[in-house]
């Protein structure tokens, strides 16, 4: 089971790559829209969701959110220091009708890599 986890912000996952591999996960952390379609292209069916960064340069959090949860069902984590538009993407796909978008607004928010694992590993592959 693999989680993308598009960041631009790479130290970010340490604790959340650790934890995942304990759980029989593996976490892959990249940026960019080639990154995330490579693993789409080649490995889709082992993938049980994508930890999203909200903000980052030359890509749109809300927009790739918007199309790889419409087009593979995937599950996605929001990731963001801005809580206010981390609040309105979570909005606004909720309306959209796909699936939930989970957040963790602060780098500080203790415990989101236990929660974010938990929702991955009650998918099926």
């Amino acid at each position: 089971m693999i989680i993308l986890c598009v960041d631009d912000s790479y130290s970010r996952y340490g604790r959340f790559s650790r934890l995942a591999a304990d759980q029989g996960m593996i976490a892959v952390v990249g940026c960019g829209r080639n990154f995330i379609e490579f693993y789409l292209d080649n490995v889709r069916d082992q993938i049980v969701g994508i930890c999203l960064d909200h903000d980052m340069p030359g890509l749109n959090g809300e927009e790739v959110a918007r199309e790889y949860m419409s087009a593979f069902n995937i599950p996605v984590v929001i990731t963001s220091m801005n809580l206010d538009g981390a609040q309105r993407i979570h909005q606004v796909l909720t309306e959209a009708g796909v699936l939930s978008v989970r957040m963790r607004p602060l780098s500080s928010d203790a415990g989101w890599e236990e929660r974010a694992l938990s929702w991955f590993d009650r998918r099926t592959v």
